[in-house]
């Protein structure tokens, strides 16, 4: 059974009220008043025309607050007002600026993956702080939450911008600015940290994240001594430092003894009362039990510690047992228990909300989790035989994934089978084939459906063939909306044999692009499906792929992915991006992500992660490629 995904997220509508001004110039976004300052109610006006968003009944704004990193998310659904849409928030008195995205359904509109900016205001100047935060948010986490385009060159101009102004801020934002430093200037990337780092270290004087950064640098360019120096510095200002407790956890981590990692478990639960990585720690324990298959241990210890974990450990615990098809009974008790520990999250949850969530996004995490642990509840009853009291768990479990996930869609068409439920079995599965594109066993079990309510194989062909030319169409409508037309960066790697391949070399084909890793979990479980789309377009000299292996953590990078692909018999050719230049001209901010590049030598789609759904990949895949052509 495959790791499932967490997807389909919703947002908060939450109607704030107050005065409402016109904006004041005719553009797609626009907010009053125009200079903000830190605590104000901001007012936005938006006009969709244009966008992927046109024409579309509801349309929501999620507001990003930052300081010096994210510190909330605000989702409000949007009001009619004239040509515009308006939304209105408040920001805190810590917010440096805000950064906008609209979203409806599955359509967002990202002003070109640059985000709607709101800088926040001080004395009629922009705050200090402002322009650093929206690099920080190019760097890191606006990619992740907001799909921004990771540019470190437009960071690092922030950056500058930023410390010409306010020289103070610099140590505020030392850490991102050394990271986006250090990936622009490669070369020199040593000399610059310690340049700055020496700069810091003339103050008589030094803050915690001062010191934090000091010791963090002076690791990262391999001064073990200095580092050694600043580490007990650190602990003796700041023995509860952010930094030390980092550390402290990757002891516990990187420990192989339960017994040994159990107690540092407790030195540092009893250290660091309150900690944010405490939940951490304990997963850290339940983990070695689910790796070490001491499952009788995992099920005392998740049983002892309920509230202490995160609500996945529940499932992901499971999962294992179900994967190793081992110890029906306990791992039935374990999902008991993730049963109850997630439902009981959705109305009182013990933990906190991540600031990258809204409200509605994190409400609806919580159910997507207590979705999974009502799957695997469901999965194991079903396979001892206990059909119909299974079929009530997974159609609460289809239910709270929005029928989402391929697996859990699988085993309820299953039930509904089993349970003699034939006609909404059938209605069930033409509604995921044709608006989700379904699996290969949905098709099955399709037909099957079919001849235990019909009695007959006669007519089925018919409604075989409507079902799935209805799916292809909605398929091939989705996709078009996200074809994009951009220039594909030109590069020249070497593949495993030593060879030059350049794009320029590949002009006149469609190229398929895949970047990847070996520590990549999606990335894998994505490669039975890519070896079935490169066999389909074996013969076909106008189709290349291409697997860019990138961020590769070994020591020898050629080696690890050599071995990796002949291990398992992958026909891929595969490039290696050893510097990870290449991976950032196309500025991926996640793995796996896959470009389609048409034979002008333009991307026309770009696809980030793996749902977990291998026929849906690669249907869409070959679609991708004739839409391209």
């Amino acid at each position: 059974m495959r790791l499932l995904s967490i997807t389909g997220l919703l947002f908060i509508i939450a109607f704030l009220t107050g005065c409402k001004q016109a904006p004041t110039e005719q553009s797609s976004f626009s907010f009053s008043p125009e200079k903000p300052l830190p605590g104000a109610t901001i007012t936005v006006h938006y006009n969709p025309e244009g966008s992927l968003l046109e024409g579309k009944d509801e349309i929501e704004m999620i507001a990003y607050l930052y300081g010096t990193d994210l510190h909330d998310a605000i989702g409000i659904k949007m009001e009619k007002e004239g040509d515009y849409l308006t939304a209105q928030f408040s920001s805190s008195d810590s917010t440096l600026g805000i950064l906008i995205k609209f979203k409806s359904d599955e359509n967002f509109d990202v002003n070109n993956n640059l985000g709607f900016v709101i800088h926040l205001y001080q004395n009629n100047k922009i705050i200090p702080g402002s322009l650093a935060g929206y690099a920080v948010a190019i760097n890191t986490w606006g990619s992740y939450y907001m799909d921004l385009k990771r540019d470190a060159e437009k960071a690092l101009d922030l950056f500058e911008e930023e410390f010409n102004s306010n020289p103070k801020m610099k140590n505020e934002f030392l850490d991102s600015y050394l990271s986006v430093k250090t990936r622009v200037y490669k070369e020199s990337a040593d000399s610059i940290v310690l340049a700055e780092l020496s700069l810091i270290e003339k103050d008589l004087t030094k803050s915690e994240l001062e010191l934090s950064a000091l010791t963090e640098w002076y690791g990262r360019v391999n001064n073990k001594d200095k580092e050694e120096y600043y580490t007990n510095v650190l602990l003796e200002n700041y023995p509860s430092a952010k930094f030390i407790q980092m550390q402290r956890f990757r002891e516990i981590a990187d420990e192989t003894d339960i017994s040994e990692k159990i107690r540092l478990a407790e030195k540092f639960i009893k250290d660091f009362p309150g900690s944010d990585l405490s939940q951490n720690v304990y997963d850290a324990i339940a983990n070695y039990y689910r790796d070490n298959k001491m499952f009788v241990e995992l099920k005392n210890f998740l049983k002892e510690n309920i509230q202490k974990v995160h609500p996945y450990r529940f499932y992901s615990a499971v999962n294992k047992m179900i994967q190793d098809n081992t110890n029906p009974d306990i791992a039935l008790e374990i999902a008991k228990l993730g049963v109850s520990r997630n439902r009981n999250e959705i109305n009182t949850p013990q933990q906190q909300k991540p600031n990258y969530y809204t409200n509605a996004e994190w409400l609806e995490t919580r159910k997507y989790l207590l979705g999974l642990n009502l799957f695997a509840y469901a999965n194991l009853l079903s396979r001892s035989g206990k059909k119909s009291e299974a079929l009530t768990y997974a159609e609460e479990a289809v239910t709270l994934t929005n029928e989402k996930e391929i697996e859990i869609a699988e085993l309820y068409a299953e039930l509904l089978i089993a349970n003699q439920n034939h006609d909404k079995a059938l209605l069930f599965i033409e509604k995921q084939i044709t608006e989700k594109g379904g699996s290969e066993k949905l098709k099955k079990l399709l037909k099957s459906a079919y001849v235990s309510d019909k009695g007959t194989e006669e007519g089925f062909e018919k409604v075989e063939a409507e079902v799935e030319t209805a799916a292809l169409r909605m398929m091939r409508s989705k996709l078009k909306k996200t074809m994009i037309n951009e220039p594909a960066p030109d590069f020249t790697l070497k593949d495993l044999s030593g060879r030059d391949i350049s794009m320029a070399s590949l002009r006149g084909k469609i190229v398929i692009l895949d970047f990847w890793a070996t520590w990549c979990g999606p990335c894998l479980l994505s490669f039975p499906g890519m070896k079935k789309a490169v066999e389909k377009y074996q013969d076909d000299d106008n189709v290349s792929f291409l697997f860019i292996n990138s961020w590769e953590n070994a020591a020898d990078k050629k080696q690890i992915a050599e071995d990796f692909i002949k291990q398992n018999n992958y026909p891929f050719q595969v490039l290696l991006d050893t510097e990870n230049k290449v991976i950032e001209k196309y500025r991926v901010s996640g793995i796996p992500t896959k470009f389609v590049i048409d034979k002008n030598g333009s991307i026309r789609f770009r696809s980030v992660g793996f749902s977990g759904n291998t026929d849906q990949m690669v249907a869409e895949l070959v679609e991708m490629i004739s839409l391209a052509k």
